[in-house]
């Protein structure tokens, strides 16, 4: 008897060592965050240049986006003003099923565009759906909302109140997805002239293993005018069962490298 107590207490103690094991390498959470943020942060830069593009063409002013200043001259675009012609509330993108390329990555499908105001006045709310919508063979889901809450008119910088709802990827297999909702701050900001975009705030959602996730800021995360990757910054993430993570994006350099800590030991993740 004292045998199989000894055994049953060495399988215990083994399965607890195992499962310690399992937790200290799972990087996916990370890896589907990263991933998924990058799909949410390249249509918004999509949505800030094609509006501002737009309303300084017809209405004779826009917001300055130099770090995205590359615009989707060849896609199908069609829009229409309010009716007392003040600001533009509905832009339609069409990239086609063929697939365009822009900064890097491959689209397809619709984005759907509406406003209630001009892009750069205080308090306009810009809402962003996707119609069947492909970043690099990802299909993305959801909407995102994009409230401007404030502007500092005399240092050209502003501030956007960010929600993502309803967010989804799901993987060129169509065999995994990740689940996405988010509540950010995004500070427009500029030093010594280099643009660059600060965003912070929570996120919570499901990875593609199946494993609920929340996230919080550390540092926030910077995109900057000569990189179309997040740069710099860290997320704090909480799977579910799991300790606590960070996710460091690095100090500046534009890479595809970023870091994961669980319990003081560093893995590195390539960035999508």
């Amino acid at each position: 008897m004292k045998l199989e107590q000894k055994l049953f207490s060495l399988l215990i103690v083994g399965l607890a060592l195992l499962s310690c094991k399992k937790e200290n390498v799972n990087t996916i959470t990370s890896e589907d965050i990263q991933l998924a943020d990058a799909a949410f942060n390249h249509i918004e830069s999509i949505v800030n240049i094609e509006v501002n593009k737009l309303e300084k063409e017809y209405l004779g002013e826009g917001e300055s986006y130099p770090n995205f200043a590359d615009t989707n001259s060849i896609i199908n675009i069609t829009f229409s003003l309010n009716a007392s012609k003040e600001y533009i509330d509905t832009i339609w993108i069409n990239y086609g099923t063929d697939g365009y390329e822009w900064r890097g990555r491959i689209l397809k499908g619709k984005v759907l565009i509406t406003q209630d105001g001009k892009r750069s006045t205080l308090g306009t709310i810009t809402k962003v759906e996707l119609n069947n919508f492909f970043i690099d063979d990802y299909k993305v889901e959801g909407v995102k909302t994009v409230e401007k809450t404030a502007i500092e008119f005399s240092l050209g910088n502003s501030i956007d109140h960010v929600l993502v709802t309803g967010g989804q990827l799901t993987s060129p297999d169509k065999t995994q997805t990740i689940q996405w909702d988010s509540d950010r701050i995004h500070k427009n900001d500029s030093v010594n002239g280099e643009s660059f975009i600060l965003i912070e705030g929570s996120i919570n959602g499901v990875n593609t293993e199946g494993t609920a996730f929340t996230i919080t800021t550390r540092k926030p995360l910077k995109l900057n005018s000569t990189c179309t990757r997040i740069v710099e910054g860290e997320l704090k993430v909480t799977p579910s069962e799991m300790s606590t993570r960070t996710l460091n994006y690095g100090d500046g350099t534009c890479d595809l490298k970023a870091k994961v800590t669980i319990e003081d030991k560093d893995y590195e993740i390539i960035l999508w």
